[in-house]
């Protein structure tokens, strides 16, 4: 026999064993698969189709409690927040965000900036009386990053 003929012949035993290793291998368990009877009935009414909704109309819009635990938790682990402090961290949180959502329904852009100060003003008067003061400085620091963490909520 020729060595050509030799290697075709072995590397094909090794397929076939390898292809049914691989089918029988799964679970190392044979599978019994039931079969079940399925009776075909003709529907006298046409079925109702649900019309297809907008995601625009689907959203609810901006979730002040999402908003507000995301933003606690990035600032418990910036601020290194005890238990007490983050609970009271979250209850100022969405005070503030549930307070501008509204104001962003404002369609004066000059009010609603107006207010907007205003809201971030009595959050930092909030705030300051539960951070101390190292914690405080660095949620001054990160304000920026956090008006941008907070955008994803507002779409």
């Amino acid at each position: 026999m020729k060595k050509s003929t030799f290697k075709k012949i072995f590397f094909s035993a090794a397929a076939v064993v390898f292809t049914t290793t691989v089918a029988f291998a799964q679970d190392g368990e044979a599978v019994a698969v039931d079969t079940v009877a399925v009776e075909v009935v003709p529907v006298e009414q046409p079925i109702a189709i649900k019309p297809a909704v907008s995601v625009a109309a689907e959203k609810k819009g901006p979730d002040a409690q999402q908003a507000a635990r995301a933003i606690s938790n990035q600032m418990k682990e910036h601020l290194i927040l005890n238990d007490a402090q983050n609970m009271k961290v979250y209850i100022v949180n969405l005070d503030f965000l549930k307070k501008t959502f509204e104001n962003n329904k404002n369609a004066d852009k000059a009010e609603r900036n107006k207010r907007q100060r205003g809201l971030e003003e009595e959050r930092d008067a909030k705030l300051k009386s539960v951070l101390n003061e190292k914690q405080f400085k660095v949620f001054i620091a990160n304000r920026p990053i956090d008006r941008k963490r907070i955008i994803p909520y507002y779409e």
